[in-house]
Protein backbone atom coordinates (compact mmCIF):
# COMPACT_ATOMS: atom_id res chain seq x y z
CA UNK A 1 0.00 0.00 0.00
CA UNK A 2 1.45 3.28 -1.12
CA UNK A 3 0.15 7.14 -1.21
CA UNK A 4 -0.94 8.70 -3.81
CA UNK A 5 -3.07 11.59 -4.88
CA UNK A 6 -6.43 10.64 -7.12
CA UNK A 7 -9.70 12.16 -8.29
CA UNK A 8 -12.43 11.91 -4.92
CA UNK A 9 -14.87 9.81 -6.45
CA UNK A 10 -17.72 12.38 -8.04
CA UNK A 11 -15.79 15.44 -8.21
CA UNK A 12 -13.05 14.89 -10.55
CA UNK A 13 -12.14 18.11 -10.56
CA UNK A 14 -11.03 17.57 -6.73
CA UNK A 15 -7.78 15.94 -5.87
CA UNK A 16 -7.33 14.40 -2.40
CA UNK A 17 -4.61 11.96 -0.78
CA UNK A 18 -5.72 8.06 -1.42
CA UNK A 19 -3.97 4.72 -0.37
CA UNK A 20 -2.74 2.96 -3.78
CA UNK A 21 -3.32 -1.22 -3.27
CA UNK A 22 -0.79 -3.14 -4.85
CA UNK A 23 -0.83 -6.86 -5.52
CA UNK A 24 1.04 -8.84 -2.53
CA UNK A 25 4.84 -9.72 -3.51
CA UNK A 26 3.63 -12.91 -1.36
CA UNK A 27 0.66 -13.79 -2.09
CA UNK A 28 0.69 -17.29 0.39
CA UNK A 29 1.04 -14.24 3.11
CA UNK A 30 -1.62 -14.25 5.57
CA UNK A 31 -1.89 -11.13 7.71
CA UNK A 32 0.02 -8.67 8.74
CA UNK A 33 3.54 -9.44 10.95
CA UNK A 34 4.31 -6.77 13.55
CA UNK A 35 8.73 -6.68 14.41
CA UNK A 36 9.18 -4.73 17.51
CA UNK A 37 12.85 -4.25 18.53
CA UNK A 38 14.34 -3.64 21.65
CA UNK A 39 11.61 -4.43 23.31
CA UNK A 40 12.34 -6.46 27.29
CA UNK A 41 10.04 -8.75 28.85
CA UNK A 42 9.37 -6.32 30.93
CA UNK A 43 7.84 -4.21 29.09
CA UNK A 44 5.94 -6.94 27.03
CA UNK A 45 4.41 -8.07 30.77
CA UNK A 46 3.89 -4.21 31.11
CA UNK A 47 1.83 -3.84 28.26
CA UNK A 48 0.04 -7.69 29.01
CA UNK A 49 -1.04 -6.12 32.20
CA UNK A 50 -3.78 -3.29 30.54
CA UNK A 51 -5.73 -5.89 28.91
CA UNK A 52 -8.33 -8.40 31.09
CA UNK A 53 -7.45 -11.30 28.69
CA UNK A 54 -3.80 -11.81 29.82
CA UNK A 55 -4.93 -10.93 33.78
CA UNK A 56 -6.34 -14.36 34.78
CA UNK A 57 -9.28 -12.71 36.88
CA UNK A 58 -11.95 -15.22 36.75
CA UNK A 59 -15.45 -14.36 35.43
CA UNK A 60 -18.41 -14.49 38.57
CA UNK A 61 -21.07 -13.18 36.63
CA UNK A 62 -21.54 -11.96 33.44
CA UNK A 63 -24.58 -8.97 33.08
CA UNK A 64 -26.07 -6.86 30.25
CA UNK A 65 -23.98 -4.19 31.63
CA UNK A 66 -20.47 -5.48 32.08
CA UNK A 67 -18.99 -8.63 34.13
CA UNK A 68 -18.08 -8.93 38.08
CA UNK A 69 -14.43 -10.45 38.26
CA UNK A 70 -12.39 -12.02 40.87
CA UNK A 71 -9.78 -9.48 42.24
CA UNK A 72 -6.50 -11.22 41.96
CA UNK A 73 -4.58 -8.78 44.34
CA UNK A 74 -5.38 -6.26 46.79
CA UNK A 75 -5.92 -3.53 44.36
CA UNK A 76 -9.43 -3.75 42.09
CA UNK A 77 -9.75 -3.03 38.59
CA UNK A 78 -11.72 -1.25 36.08
CA UNK A 79 -11.79 -2.63 32.63
CA UNK A 80 -13.73 -1.08 29.55
CA UNK A 81 -14.22 -3.87 26.95
CA UNK A 82 -11.24 -6.01 28.08
CA UNK A 83 -9.28 -2.97 28.45
CA UNK A 84 -7.78 -1.26 32.24
CA UNK A 85 -8.57 2.32 32.92
CA UNK A 86 -8.56 2.49 36.59
CA UNK A 87 -7.55 0.83 39.44
CA UNK A 88 -9.39 1.02 43.14
CA UNK A 89 -7.84 -0.17 46.41
CA UNK A 90 -10.95 -0.62 48.30
CA UNK A 91 -12.96 -2.64 45.39
CA UNK A 92 -14.55 -5.81 46.78
CA UNK A 93 -14.27 -6.82 42.90
CA UNK A 94 -12.64 -5.89 39.42
CA UNK A 95 -14.96 -4.63 37.33
CA UNK A 96 -14.77 -5.25 32.83
CA UNK A 97 -17.90 -2.85 31.55
CA UNK A 98 -19.51 -3.56 28.51
CA UNK A 99 -22.15 -1.27 28.21
CA UNK A 100 -20.99 2.30 28.51
CA UNK A 101 -22.70 5.52 29.53
CA UNK A 102 -22.65 9.01 27.67
CA UNK A 103 -20.13 9.79 30.85
CA UNK A 104 -17.99 6.83 30.32
CA UNK A 105 -17.70 7.63 26.71
CA UNK A 106 -16.56 11.37 27.27
CA UNK A 107 -14.34 10.27 29.88
CA UNK A 108 -12.26 7.85 27.27
CA UNK A 109 -12.23 10.81 24.85
CA UNK A 110 -9.71 12.43 26.82
CA UNK A 111 -7.72 9.51 28.49
CA UNK A 112 -7.85 5.84 28.27
CA UNK A 113 -5.99 5.45 31.87
CA UNK A 114 -6.90 6.75 35.28
CA UNK A 115 -10.53 7.11 34.30
CA UNK A 116 -12.13 8.80 37.10
CA UNK A 117 -14.48 7.32 39.58
CA UNK A 118 -17.05 9.34 38.96
CA UNK A 119 -17.27 7.81 35.31
CA UNK A 120 -17.61 4.57 36.04
CA UNK A 121 -19.41 3.70 39.40
CA UNK A 122 -22.82 4.31 38.04
CA UNK A 123 -22.65 1.24 35.71
CA UNK A 124 -20.79 -0.53 38.72
CA UNK A 125 -23.97 -0.50 40.69
CA UNK A 126 -25.88 -1.53 37.76
CA UNK A 127 -23.52 -4.00 37.06
CA UNK A 128 -23.97 -5.22 40.66
CA UNK A 129 -28.06 -5.05 40.72
CA UNK A 130 -27.92 -7.26 37.75
CA UNK A 131 -26.22 -9.87 39.35
CA UNK A 132 -28.40 -13.42 40.56
CA UNK A 133 -25.71 -15.69 41.60
CA UNK A 134 -25.12 -16.36 44.65
CA UNK A 135 -21.47 -16.55 45.08
CA UNK A 136 -21.66 -12.59 44.38
CA UNK A 137 -24.16 -12.46 47.43
CA UNK A 138 -22.11 -13.95 49.58
CA UNK A 139 -18.83 -12.00 48.90
CA UNK A 140 -21.26 -8.51 49.39
CA UNK A 141 -23.27 -10.02 52.76
CA UNK A 142 -19.45 -11.47 54.64
CA UNK A 143 -18.38 -7.77 53.56
CA UNK A 144 -21.14 -6.17 55.36
CA UNK A 145 -20.77 -7.54 58.53
CA UNK A 146 -17.52 -5.49 58.72
CA UNK A 147 -20.21 -2.94 58.93
CA UNK A 148 -19.34 -1.60 62.39
CA UNK A 149 -16.33 -1.39 62.05
CA UNK A 150 -16.41 0.71 58.70
CA UNK A 151 -13.46 -1.42 57.42
CA UNK A 152 -16.31 -2.79 54.31
CA UNK A 153 -15.52 -1.90 51.10
CA UNK A 154 -17.02 0.55 48.79
CA UNK A 155 -19.45 -1.19 46.91
CA UNK A 156 -21.13 -2.09 50.39
CA UNK A 157 -22.07 2.16 50.97
CA UNK A 158 -24.40 1.80 48.70
CA UNK A 159 -27.44 0.42 50.21
CA UNK A 160 -29.03 -0.40 47.29
CA UNK A 161 -26.49 -2.72 46.59
CA UNK A 162 -26.78 -4.49 50.42
CA UNK A 163 -30.79 -4.58 49.77
CA UNK A 164 -29.93 -6.48 46.57
CA UNK A 165 -27.73 -9.25 48.19
CA UNK A 166 -29.85 -9.80 50.70
CA UNK A 167 -32.80 -10.76 48.31
CA UNK A 168 -29.64 -13.03 46.21
CA UNK A 169 -28.80 -15.27 49.39
CA UNK A 170 -32.44 -15.07 50.77
CA UNK A 171 -33.85 -16.90 46.83
CA UNK A 172 -30.37 -18.93 46.99
CA UNK A 173 -29.60 -20.02 51.03
CA UNK A 174 -31.72 -21.18 54.40
CA UNK A 175 -30.62 -17.42 56.01
CA UNK A 176 -32.46 -15.26 58.31
CA UNK A 177 -31.64 -11.43 58.96
CA UNK A 178 -30.88 -9.99 61.90
CA UNK A 179 -29.83 -6.79 63.43
CA UNK A 180 -27.25 -6.80 66.66
CA UNK A 181 -29.85 -6.05 68.67
CA UNK A 182 -32.26 -8.47 67.79
CA UNK A 183 -29.60 -11.55 68.43
CA UNK A 184 -29.15 -9.99 72.32
CA UNK A 185 -32.76 -9.54 72.39
CA UNK A 186 -34.57 -12.84 71.26
CA UNK A 187 -31.58 -15.27 71.82
CA UNK A 188 -34.51 -18.02 71.77
CA UNK A 189 -35.56 -17.13 67.69
CA UNK A 190 -31.87 -17.61 67.21
CA UNK A 191 -31.56 -20.52 68.80
CA UNK A 192 -34.36 -22.05 67.33
CA UNK A 193 -33.44 -20.50 63.62
CA UNK A 194 -29.75 -22.57 64.08
CA UNK A 195 -31.59 -25.43 65.34
CA UNK A 196 -33.53 -25.65 62.12
CA UNK A 197 -30.46 -25.17 59.79
CA UNK A 198 -30.78 -21.23 58.95
CA UNK A 199 -27.65 -19.35 59.03
CA UNK A 200 -28.09 -15.90 61.04
CA UNK A 201 -26.87 -13.08 58.98
CA UNK A 202 -26.07 -9.86 60.96
CA UNK A 203 -27.09 -6.55 58.91
CA UNK A 204 -27.52 -2.98 59.95
CA UNK A 205 -30.46 -1.20 61.43
CA UNK A 206 -31.05 0.52 58.66
CA UNK A 207 -31.07 -2.04 55.94
CA UNK A 208 -33.37 -3.98 57.85
CA UNK A 209 -35.89 -1.33 58.22
CA UNK A 210 -35.80 -1.48 54.17
CA UNK A 211 -36.00 -5.06 53.33
CA UNK A 212 -38.86 -5.14 55.77
CA UNK A 213 -41.42 -7.32 54.10
CA UNK A 214 -39.92 -7.01 50.64
CA UNK A 215 -39.74 -10.20 48.20
CA UNK A 216 -36.02 -11.73 47.49
CA UNK A 217 -35.58 -12.29 43.95
CA UNK A 218 -37.42 -15.48 43.43
CA UNK A 219 -40.71 -13.59 44.63
CA UNK A 220 -40.27 -15.02 48.21
CA UNK A 221 -40.97 -12.77 51.30
CA UNK A 222 -37.32 -11.92 52.93
CA UNK A 223 -36.47 -13.73 56.30
CA UNK A 224 -36.30 -11.23 58.80
CA UNK A 225 -37.41 -11.24 62.62
CA UNK A 226 -41.14 -11.19 61.80
CA UNK A 227 -41.01 -13.20 58.97
CA UNK A 228 -38.80 -16.48 60.99
CA UNK A 229 -41.18 -15.98 63.19
CA UNK A 230 -44.44 -16.46 61.31
CA UNK A 231 -42.68 -19.42 59.20
CA UNK A 232 -42.07 -20.74 62.74
CA UNK A 233 -45.51 -20.47 64.03
CA UNK A 234 -46.87 -21.83 60.85
CA UNK A 235 -44.41 -24.74 60.99
CA UNK A 236 -46.88 -26.46 64.69
CA UNK A 237 -49.00 -28.83 63.76
CA UNK A 238 -50.91 -29.58 67.18
CA UNK A 239 -52.45 -32.73 67.49
CA UNK A 240 -54.61 -32.81 70.44
CA UNK A 241 -55.65 -36.00 73.02
CA UNK A 242 -59.20 -37.01 73.62
CA UNK A 243 -60.06 -36.73 76.98
CA UNK A 244 -61.56 -40.19 76.56
CA UNK A 245 -58.35 -41.65 75.94
CA UNK A 246 -56.87 -40.26 79.43
CA UNK A 247 -54.73 -43.26 81.13
CA UNK A 248 -56.01 -42.68 84.68
CA UNK A 249 -53.08 -40.92 85.92
CA UNK A 250 -53.60 -38.25 83.30
CA UNK A 251 -57.05 -38.33 84.07
CA UNK A 252 -55.95 -37.44 87.50
CA UNK A 253 -54.07 -34.79 86.83
CA UNK A 254 -56.40 -33.25 84.41
CA UNK A 255 -59.37 -33.15 86.96
CA UNK A 256 -57.27 -31.21 88.79
CA UNK A 257 -57.72 -28.26 86.62
CA UNK A 258 -59.74 -26.21 88.52
CA UNK A 259 -57.82 -26.17 91.62
CA UNK A 260 -54.46 -25.40 89.59
CA UNK A 261 -56.45 -22.02 88.41
CA UNK A 262 -57.12 -21.26 91.83
CA UNK A 263 -54.07 -20.98 92.76
CA UNK A 264 -53.91 -17.63 90.38
CA UNK A 265 -57.06 -16.67 91.16
CA UNK A 266 -59.33 -18.67 88.80
CA UNK A 267 -59.04 -19.38 85.21
CA UNK A 268 -58.11 -16.32 83.43
CA UNK A 269 -61.19 -15.09 80.91
CA UNK A 270 -59.12 -15.20 77.71
CA UNK A 271 -58.63 -19.29 78.25
CA UNK A 272 -61.99 -20.54 76.52
CA UNK A 273 -61.05 -24.17 76.32
CA UNK A 274 -58.08 -26.14 77.77
CA UNK A 275 -56.65 -29.21 75.60
CA UNK A 276 -53.84 -31.34 75.80
CA UNK A 277 -51.31 -31.79 73.25
CA UNK A 278 -49.62 -34.94 72.36
CA UNK A 279 -46.10 -34.86 72.41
Amino acid sequence: MTIGKSEKHGFNDIITLHVHIHPSSDPSFIGTEFIFNGVTDKDIQKAKDLFLIFSGEMVFEETRYGEVLEKKNKIARIYINGVKVAEKENFLFSYNITSLTKKIRQALNRERTNVGRSAYSDRVKSILLSCKCKEVAEFLINDLENYCTGEMHDELKWIDVQEHAVKILNATQKVVFLTSSQLTNVPNMVDEARSGGYKIITIPENLEKRIRGLEDISGNTIRDLKEFYKEYKESFEFKFVNPDEFTPNERKIFDMTNRIFSLIGGKPSQIKMLKLQKL
